[in-house]
């Protein structure tokens, strides 16, 4: 219970900090955390992003990342815990895939 609670804390304040804090034109897009999975020592911490609206989605995800240790930084001043766990940005495609799909059927359907 503990560590979901966490999860969505985390989830939350990176949400938080790429939407207000972070400053950088390559970031571009809808970003979205689809989910966080913290590990039970509290050593790591997987994030989840899906990008939406641009055709930049791998450099801005790249960008996400090199502000990676910047991000840390900010979310240990806002979360209240001990430690704040090391973050690893990983690119969620599930919708972009969906989406993908539902076009597939669609196409299949008129067909």
């Amino acid at each position: 219970m503990r560590i979901d609670r966490i999860d969505e804390d985390i989830k939350y304040y990176i949400s938080k900090i790429i939407r207000e804090d972070i400053k950088n034109p390559k970031i571009t897009g809808v970003i979205s955390i689809t989910s966080v999975n913290t590990t039970k020592d509290l050593r790591y911490a997987k994030v989840y992003i899906s990008i939406f609206g641009t055709k930049y989605t791998h450099q801005t995800f790249n960008e996400i990342k090199k502000s990676s240790s910047y991000i840390r930084k900010r979310l240990s001043e806002m979360l209240k815990a001990r430690a704040i766990p090391d973050i690893v940005f990983e690119l969620d495609d599930s919708m972009e895939y969906g989406s993908h799909m539902a076009e597939v059927l669609k196409k299949l359907k008129e067909e």
